[in-house]
């Protein structure tokens, strides 16, 4: 009669880290929360400062824009220095600098407070991401989705928050949102622990990508263009929405 043998623990290695896994999740959720912020307040905005239609495409296009080009080039940096701050000065460009937007006094001010949340958004993407699997063990795909839940919840609910916020204190108020990601921010000040990079940093930017990419950059520019087309009639749906 055989008997099923029982697995003892994982190794080390293979053990999924929960606390580092929802710490960098909630790095995702907290910048993410504050950067869903200004399109439901578009028409609020409009209102305050006068906004014409093309000022505010330019907003949501100039926000889009260096919410992504910027990464791929933050990513590198990652890699070629191991260091916190990266996501640190991300995460607090992100819950800093975005509530500073309901006092913004003109279109430009605006427009840089903004901008500046976006770069910060694009500080913090790239390091968290690329950090999940190591503290994944052999459950990536799980971690991967616990870390985009973040995102995605952050998303969902940072419209319903700010919308239900400034119509009952008004875009005067906003900067006191703040309060929420400096809680977060210090947490993660204390458990976030340092990248580890991929070692390229001697490549160059140019050559990561082909040591990256290698034979498959062709599969990988169709998957990207056609990531750009959905995000190029998904924004333009959202921006629209709140004006209809």
């Amino acid at each position: 009669m055989s008997t099923a043998q029982t697995p003892g623990p994982l190794p080390r290695g293979e053990r999924i880290d929960y606390k580092i896994v929802l710490v960098l999740s909630l790095v995702h959720f907290i910048g993410d929360f504050y950067s869903s912020f200004f399109t439901p307040l578009l028409p609020a905005f409009q209102a305050k400062l006068s906004l014409t239609l093309t000022q505010v495409g330019l907003i949501t296009g100039a926000v889009r824009f260096l919410s992504f080009v910027v990464q791929p080039v933050v990513g590198y940096m990652a890699d070629r220095y191991e260091t916190r701050w990266f996501v640190l000065t991300g995460l607090f460009l992100v819950f800093f600098v975005i509530p500073f937007s309901g006092i913004a006094p003109n279109y430009w001010i605006l427009l840089t407070t903004l901008c500046l949340g976006s770069v910060g958004s694009s500080m913090f993407h790239p390091s968290t991401s690329g950090m999940v699997n190591l503290y994944a063990g052999n459950r990536a795909g799980f971690a991967q989705s616990i870390f985009n839940t973040g995102g995605t919840l952050a998303f969902a609910l940072g419209p319903v928050f700010i919308t239900s916020y400034v119509s009952r204190f008004g875009l005067s108020a906003m900067p006191w949102t703040m309060i929420l990601g400096l809680v977060s921010f210090i947490f993660c000040l204390k458990y976030m622990p340092k990248p580890v990079s991929e070692n390229m940093a001697g490549l160059g930017f140019i050559n990561s990508l082909k040591h990256t990419f290698g034979k498959v950059y062709k599969t990988i520019f169709l998957i990207w263009l056609v990531m750009v087309l959905r995000a190029v009639v998904g924004q333009t749906f959202l921006t629209s929405c709140p004006f209809t």
